[in-house]
């Protein structure tokens, strides 16, 4: 189901279920990792629900909460907007440096980063971006709205991923709103 009409990258809370047949190379993404070939297989044949709580808190600072259930078991991760690297252990790849801002476009090097936004997708100028570094490789994409076939708007989340070969894929995770929280 396509997203309501007034949700925009400034708030995208609401519950979300990963689209499999509009989302691409999931699995390409998460072998560059270096997540092994039968987790992999396990990711990419459940189908994650999110919960997404977006928000600023009393100073300002623009937070992401999601809560990823997929067959009976919940991961919960908080991302906070403000540009500074925390050291996490992600279940699926491991230890691993997260950092979330927003950028302008202009700041992003990847141009299948810079595909597909709605004008929504910009809150004061800057677009939802992520990077991670790990031992397997390093990525980064952005969270938006985007526009696909059929008109329909979707939370999106493009990824430009490196593996520690050097190996580039891109990918991208697309989700029906499911409704409010």
């Amino acid at each position: 189901m396509a997203a309501p009409a007034d949700m925009t990258a400034g708030n995208m809370s609401g519950k979300f279920i990963l689209n499999k047949a509009q989302s691409e190379k999931n699995d390409e993404i998460l072998k560059n990792q270096g997540v092994g070939w039968v987790t992999r297989k396990a990711a990419t044949h459940a189908t994650p629900h999110l919960a997404v709580k977006h928000y600023k808190d009393a100073s300002g600072v623009e937070h992401v909460e999601v809560e990823q259930a997929v067959a009976g078991s919940t991961v919960s991760e908080h991302r906070v907007l403000d540009s500074s690297e925390k050291a996490i252990d992600s279940p699926l790849v491991g230890p691993l440096v997260q950092r979330n801002r927003r950028v302008a476009a202009g700041e992003l090097g990847v141009d299948w980063l810079k595909e597909g936004w709605l004008a929504e997708s910009f809150v004061d100028g800057g677009i939802i971006h992520v990077t991670a570094d790990s031992d397997a490789g390093k990525s980064d994409g952005t969270w938006h709205m985007e526009q696909l076939v059929g008109g329909q708007k979707k939370y999106v989340r493009r990824i430009h991923c490196v593996g520690q070969k050097g190996e580039v894929v891109h990918g991208c995770m697309v989700y029906d709103y499911e409704g409010p929280l």
